[in-house]
């Protein structure tokens, strides 16, 4: 396996401390109220990137409680990183309520990746061969052989307002984004390893791509990327943070344009619809989404073409197909390319004790 996880918290559950809470009304149903700070510590072994640490807070704001279970305000602080140089460092607010009438969304972000995953393009007719990333078969050509270098800084900025049709809204976003991408860092990764335990360094996928021009040359490191998204909106959920029934669909087309960005233009559409149905109340919840994508115009450039482009982030990256944040099972970034389809489904389960929450995701896929 890539990764190993060591257990800090049970699987898959969220610890939330809350803090502030009003004691005078009945244990059957506690109004958060104040400043509600959730936090959970990151932990986790890599062997190829090494140890992971670092450390997540989630502040929310309810003021007097009278709109809870809805926050007035949410924030989100990740610093992680693991000890051979990869991390991310993250910054989410969001609020109904700094403009009147809109939510608002803004992410600030820097990630670092010393082994992002890399299959070429065209999902299945990339060939992945297995043989050549495990030391001891012939063809063996480099556990990094299907990875690359990436360092991204990214600044997001979203807002969702609502019409006059009960339900339907209207999404507008800018995002600016400066990437750059390099084969992987093959010092830093050998660090520490025996002269039989260094990795093979002299052919990555990522070369084979820039040598053959798949990938052009004024594309290999990457650029900045500025661009525009507007859509439309249906979200009948009970709860934004999470949901125990009601319905999520988005439509949004996303524009890079040439004189803000350092490639040519291009165009995006995304159709995403997420649905919860609540199968036991305020405890059993399932939940599925499908979403389909497809570039409208122009040539996407490579680095760009894993992302799903939904209207928020609701992760550090939002990036398929494969990998938590979209397809947990299949290999992170496997399937890239112009159009894709997918979808998933989950149960969701909610144990509540006093005021100690934990929320278990049993996934079915």
């Amino acid at each position: 396996m890539k990764q190993l996880y060591t257990a800090i918290i049970c699987f898959f559950c969220n610890i939330v401390f809350l803090f502030g809470q009003s004691d005078s009304l009945p244990s059957k149903e506690i109004v958060k109220t104040n400043w509600n700070i959730g936090g959970i510590p990151v932990v986790a072994y890599n062997s190829d990137l090494g140890l992971q640490y670092g450390l997540i807070i989630n502040p929310f704001y309810y003021g007097d409680g009278s709109t809870y279970p809805n926050y007035l305000h949410k924030l989100y602080f990740e610093v992680s990183r693991y000890t051979k140089g990869s991390g991310i460092y993250r910054f989410n607010y969001n609020s109904k309520y700094i403009i009147p009438g809109v939510n608002t969304f803004f992410d600030l972000s820097y990630l670092t990746d010393e082994a992002y995953d890399f299959y070429g393009f065209n999902g299945g007719q990339s060939k992945f061969n297995v043989t050549w990333i495990q030391k001891g078969n012939d063809s063996y050509a480099g556990r990094y052989f299907y990875d690359t270098q990436r360092k991204m800084f990214r600044v997001k900025l979203d807002f969702q307002g609502k019409t006059s049709i009960p339900h339907l809204g209207w999404i507008a976003a800018i995002q600016y984004r400066n990437t750059h991408s390099n084969r992987p860092n093959f010092d830093l990764l050998n660090k520490g390893k025996s002269a039989d335990e260094r990795i093979p360094s002299d052919s990555t996928l990522y070369d084979k791509y820039v040598n053959w021009n798949l990938i052009p040359t004024s594309d290999a490191t990457g650029g900045v990327i500025t661009n525009v998204k507007c859509g439309l909106l249906y979200d009948s959920r009970d709860i934004e943070a999470n949901p125990n029934k009601g319905i999520w669909t988005e439509a949004v087309v996303t524009v890079s344009p040439s004189f803000l960005s350092t490639h040519a233009s291009y165009g995006i559409c995304n159709i995403t619809h997420r649905h919860y149905v609540s199968l036991i109340p305020q405890r059993l919840t399932f939940a599925y989404r499908a979403i389909f994508q497809s570039h409208i115009f122009g040539a996407v450039p490579w680095y760009v073409l894993p992302d799903i482009e939904t209207s928020v982030l609701t992760a550090a990256t939002n990036e398929g197909i494969g990998g938590a944040a979209s397809m947990r099972g299949v290999l992170r970034n496997r399937i890239v390319g112009k159009q894709t389809i997918f979808g998933n489904f989950e149960l969701r389960y909610k144990i509540i004790i006093n005021r100690l929450k934990s929320i278990i995701v049993i996934l079915l896929m």
